[in-house]
């Protein structure tokens, strides 16, 4: 999934887009934290049109619009 937290009024720019990827306990309805994609290099503060994709190879595939 993204965290889009700018999505919704006031736009600070101050909540950095993210791509997040979880394990979900579907009998404890527990979630944990697998990856926590971002680039510290080039902040993104995107409003919509995010996309997070997880690859076969393990890798990710995230792009702004």
């Amino acid at each position: 999934m993204f965290d889009n937290t700018n999505s919704q009024p006031p736009l600070s720019g101050t909540n950095q887009t993210l791509g997040l990827q979880f394990s979900l306990d579907l009998m404890h309805k527990t979630p944990t934290l697998l990856k926590n994609l971002s680039d510290f290099n080039q902040l993104i503060y995107t409003n919509s049109q995010e996309a997070f994709n997880p690859l076969l190879n393990g890798n990710s595939f995230m792009d702004n619009g």
